[in-house]
């Protein structure tokens, strides 16, 4: 999950399009710098070891179940804190938004 992303939303569509969400050794979705999201959304499926991960994609690759993204948080040894992410976020994007770059764009920026 990117620091400046819609996860809700993203969580929504992965959900619609039949993706089983599932983070590793967490009941919480990871952000990318961050082992939890913005707004702490908890997971609705979450492995605890690799070998249930490894039950669950297996089990998705022998049905028609769909797609499994297993989401893994960073270690919380090189874990940014979440608060200087969301500042350094909110800094870039009223930047962006100055600069008229939006949409697409907004990512490489």
């Amino acid at each position: 999950v990117k620091s400046i992303l819609d996860v809700p939303k993203t969580l929504e569509a992965l959900e619609t399009a039949g993706v089983c969400v599932m983070a590793y050794q967490s009941e919480f979705i990871p952000g990318f710098y961050t082992p939890r999201a913005v707004g702490e959304p908890r997971a609705v499926h979450s492995a605890k070891s690799p070998q249930h991960a490894a039950a669950v994609l297996r089990a998705a690759s022998e049905s028609t179940a769909g797609s499994v993204v297993v989401m893994v948080p960073v270690r919380a040894e090189h874990a940014a804190e979440a608060a200087v992410v969301e500042d350094a976020a909110r800094v870039a994007l009223a930047e962006a938004a100055e600069k008229g770059v939006g949409g697409a764009a907004v990512t490489p920026f």
